[in-house]
């Protein structure tokens, strides 16, 4: 009779492990009843004795839940009676999983090319990783491991939820795909070109060169040059390189020709769908011995018009030096006639006259007395008078010294108010 314990094996379980218990019973004596046991074939295990009549099933060799995640044992129990006398056993034996397997994607780099201008929340790429191991242990979460999106580069990391975590890499390379979402923009930005061109010029002299940039990348920035509208059954002089955007002459002029050609380039890049700008160059054909130059057209405008803006701002500069020109003039006029009257005024009611003697009097309408304590002794007029007696008929003497000091006060006085005008006005001017 046989009887076995056994229990799952984790697959990482080391050699000698014990698998099971196997007890085994022979109701014979002697030799009849001892007992060998074994494996009939080939296994990771093997069966040793343990005590009396117990034997043990350990673990022999490597265990790969993955490859095989279970076994079949079959025991032979064996007499040494003759004949010999044989049971066996069949024993299953399940391998349990450990988190020895991480994650893995299909390749650990990948590259792919995306379009600008995404909304947010749009779908870019999906990571895919798989784990061999099972339960717990094979459950995968996802996670951006370090933020080099500037490089546009994401390291992405998948961890299982095994006991001891294990993890997997994946280095995603993003390049952004240029879309054709810019036109050409024709440099210096015109709308139109006015240039000279000479009637005697030979087929080939270079008139001029335009070019346009497209802020686009790759393909999509790839530009070339055309000519639109060549005029009557496409009889235009002119011609233009579609790769460098120079105009030139391909035949020379003849009388047939017009003085004014209007040419219409046209800039187109590669994209999809192509996207074009557009710009105006007027060529006047003019005789041998004129200058030639290339004007631009807003130049020309900017050199001999004026704006609206720019008429008004001289009209009231001009308005404004007007009005103070004339305020000037007028105050100027009204300060000097007062300064007029005023002497007129002192002449008129300071009569100074000389008498024979010498002796200077105030005129007989109008006398005055004065007494004054603050003029000092000496004084910048000096006034000689004689000892000669008063005209017969004068009531009343005046000090003369004082009177004529008092009249030149005020003249001086008055003409330094003018003096001081004058200065500010000059300065002001």
């Amino acid at each position: 009779m046989v009887t076995s314990l056994s229990v799952p094996v984790p697959e990482n379980s080391p050699q000698g492990t014990t698998v099971a218990i196997i007890s085994i019973h022979d109701k014979d004596s002697g030799s009849n009843g001892k007992v060998h046991c074994y494996i009939s074939e080939p296994s990771p295990f093997k069966v040793n004795p343990a005590f009396m009549s117990d034997f043990s099933l350990t673990v022999n060799g490597p265990l790969d839940r993955e490859m095989k995640d279970e076994y079949e044992v079959t025991i032979i129990a064996r007499d040494e009676g003759s004949p010999s006398l044989s049971t066996s056993t069949t024993l299953k034996i399940d391998i349990s999983d450990v988190n020895d397997n991480a994650p893995r994607f299909i390749q650990s780099v990948e590259t792919i090319f995306i379009n600008e201008n995404n909304p947010p929340g749009s779908h870019i790429y999906t990571a895919s990783a798989s784990d061999t191991d099972i339960g717990q242990n094979s459950f995968i979460t996802y996670s951006i491991r370090d933020r080099t999106v500037a490089y546009f580069q994401c390291h992405i990391k998948a961890t299982d939820a095994g006991l001891r975590a294990l993890s997997s890499n994946l280095t995603l390379n993003i390049f952004i795909e240029d879309i054709n979402d810019n036109a050409p923009t024709f440099t210096p930005l015109h709308s139109a070109l006015t240039i000279k061109a000479s009637r005697s010029a030979e087929p080939g002299h270079l008139i001029t060169k335009v070019k346009a940039v497209d802020l686009d990348s790759g393909y999509n920035a790839w530009t070339f040059y055309k000519l639109k509208d060549l005029g009557e059954s496409g009889k235009s002089p002119f011609t233009i390189a579609h790769q460098t955007g120079e105009i030139t002459l391909k035949r020379s002029f003849t009388d047939s020709d017009h003085d004014e050609y209007r040419l219409h380039v046209v800039a187109q890049d590669h994209g999809e769908p192509a996207m074009t700008a557009e710009a105006q160059i007027v060529i006047y054909v003019v005789e041998y011995g004129e200058e030639l130059k290339f004007d631009n057209q807003e130049t020309k405008r900017n050199s001999y018009e004026f704006s609206d803006a720019n008429i008004y701002l001289v009209v009231a500069i001009c308005v404004i030096s007007s009005i103070f020109l004339i305020t000037l003039i007028v105050f100027s006029v009204l300060k000097w006639q007062k300064y007029r009257d005023e002497v007129n005024e002192l002449k008129e009611n300071y009569k100074i006259c000389s008498n024979t003697g010498g002796s200077w009097m105030y005129s007989q309408h109008t006398q005055y007395q004065i007494s004054s304590n603050s003029l000092r002794p000496k004084s910048d007029l000096i006034v000689f008078t004689p000892n000669n007696f008063q005209t017969p008929g004068t009531e009343e003497q005046v000090n003369p010294q004082g009177v004529i000091l008092n009249s030149a006060y005020k003249v001086r006085l008055i003409k330094h108010d003018v003096i001081q005008f004058l200065l500010k006005m000059s300065y002001i001017s």
